[in-house]
Parts: C-alpha cells; structure tokens; sequence
C-alpha cells in the first residue's frame, strides 16, 4: 500500500531545508543553495509540498503574471515514489489553485513531453514550450502564424466574458 500522501500549498508550511532535500534529487537543481532556495519560494507564486508522514516526497512551483499565464518552474518526485502518479497529482493541484486565480493557461518547457502529454498538455508550434487551456475560451489564441510587419497582433482578452 503506497502511504498517505499530505499536501499543503501554504509558504509558511513549505521549508527550506524540505525543498533542498528534494533537489538533491535532481541533476537540474542538486547545485542550488538554501538561499538561492529560500529567494525562490518568496517569489513564487504557487507551491505544492507533497509528504509522506513527515518527508518531503514531492514539490511543485508555478509562477504567474496573474491574468494571461502560469508558467511550471519545477517539479520533482523524491526516487522511491516516482512512477506511482506524485507528479500528475501535484501538477493536478496547482492547475486548480491557478483556475482559482482566473488564468487560462498553465505553460512549461520539458524534455519530458510523453508525461505531460497524457496530462492534456500540447506542444506550441516550433518551440519546446507546451501549453494546456485550464479555463475554456471560445477561441484559444494562435500557437502559430505571422503578422504583417506594422500589423496588430495583439492577444484576446481571454477573461472578458466573466
């Protein structure tokens, strides 16, 4: 039986040294310091703490300009859980706390398209972007195409109809 698994999305109970431990985890982020750390979760926006009992097993970051996008920073899955579903759970969460903020679209760039694929996400035209509409709109700006030079290309006012 997998264990119970407790969230919390409040900065005062996501610490330093749980985020650190989780880091030492991942090639990407092995390298960062508790006060790079420390900066970081001050200035994000969105966090996910996963734990087992009282370990870290798993933490998620999002960043928004609150109105247009959100934007996946990091996710990492301690290596004794991964394969068991803390990922799409954790990126499930933060895209409901982010349509609770009002914004459409959650976006992230990865290497790791298969998983995020099956999470409904989509690659954007010629880049390694992928982004998934988390509120319906009527018309989903382009992901691709050309504007005149001079030409308007300004993007639709996507919480307009509220």
């Amino acid at each position: 039986m997998p264990p119970r698994i407790q969230w919390t999305t409040r900065k005062d109970r996501i610490s330093v040294a749980d985020v650190a431990a989780l880091f030492r985890n991942a090639d990407w982020a092995r390298e960062r310091t508790r006060s790079e750390i420390r900066r970081m979760l001050k200035h994000t926006d969105i966090l996910v703490m996963a734990r087992s009992g009282r370990k870290p097993v798993g933490f998620a970051r999002v960043i928004t300009d609150k109105t247009f996008r959100a934007f996946v920073e990091d996710v990492i899955v301690a290596p004794e859980m991964r394969r068991q579903g803390l990922g799409r759970l954790m990126i499930e969460q933060a895209e409901m706390l982010v349509k609770k903020l009002g914004i459409p679209r959650m976006e992230l760039t990865s290497t790791q398209t298969h998983f995020w694929k099956r999470l409904g996400y989509r690659r954007k035209t010629n880049s390694t972007c992928m982004v998934k509409y988390l509120i319906p709109v009527i018309s989903p700006p382009p992901l691709r195409g050309r504007t005149k030079v001079g030409g308007s290309r300004r993007p639709p006012n996507l919480l307009s109809n509220r």
